[in-house]
């Protein structure tokens, strides 16, 4: 688990602003680089639409039966592929998305 953005929200109700995403990608380049994950499950469609830009191949893939969207990131001779979910807090329902998430782990590249 990890929180992108890596400034401090003044209350519960805040949302971060383009400028808190901006300012938490090189974190996450940290992370990527450090923990070398497979997979990134990224829970929020407004975290997703403000990640950094695909570094290779990015497609739309079918997982779960659905059409999804998968990017890669690399960090050196490494390569984490991307995918969305809703947030787990709106909108997210486990047995809906399990097999959506389960087709995501089984991938091992972006097909193009």
């Amino acid at each position: 688990f990890y929180n992108f953005v890596q400034t401090l929200m003044p209350n519960v109700g805040s949302r971060p602003s383009p400028q808190d995403f901006r300012a938490s990608c090189g974190a996450f380049r940290e992370v990527l680089a450090c923990l070398r994950p497979t997979h990134v499950l990224v829970t929020g469609y407004t975290l997703w639409n403000n990640m950094p830009e695909w570094d290779g191949a990015h497609a739309e893939v079918v997982l779960g039966g659905t059409l999804r969207d998968v990017g890669e990131y690399r960090v050196d001779d490494w390569v984490s592929l991307a995918m969305c979910v809703p947030h787990l807090s709106r909108g997210f329902s486990a047995p809906r998305w399990a097999p959506v998430v389960d087709d995501f782990r089984r991938l091992t590249n972006v097909p193009i």
